[in-house]
């Protein structure tokens, strides 16, 4: 577990994220770039659900065993919490990274993925 938590994977998940806001919050529309937003946060979701599923039962064991405190544990169940939290907002902005690619296209031009992204939306 202390591998996915090192330097590399921090850095690497915040300019993943530093580039889906950059790209959101931009005032065009590019449906390039929300498409590469759209798949940065398919992959940053699958790193967090892969996360925390591998540490969950770790974690659940640690907490409810009632022996020492052991600052590794305590750092993971930050990183947990942390995780949990990112793979929240990542499902939170997923309606407005579909929108935003709804947008990237004139109305009624939108490709196959666009119209099944604009149905399961309600966009």
């Amino acid at each position: 577990m202390a591998a996915l938590l090192g330097g590399p994977a921090t850095l690497g998940v915040a300019a993943l994220l530093g580039y889906a806001r950059a790209v959101l919050s931009a005032p065009t529309r590019d449906a390039v770039a929300g498409w590469r937003t759209f798949a940065v946060g398919g992959v940053l979701a699958v790193w967090f659900v892969v996360f925390l599923l591998l540490s969950t039962g770790d974690l659940v064991r640690y907490w409810t065993d009632g022996g020492t405190v052991a600052p590794e544990y305590v750092a993971l169940t930050a990183a947990w919490v942390v995780g949990a939290g990112l793979l929240g907002v990542i499902l939170w902005n997923a309606r407005r990274t579909a929108r935003y690619l709804s947008e990237s296209y004139r109305a009624g031009e939108w490709p196959r993925p666009v119209r099944l992204l604009r149905w399961l939306f309600r966009l």
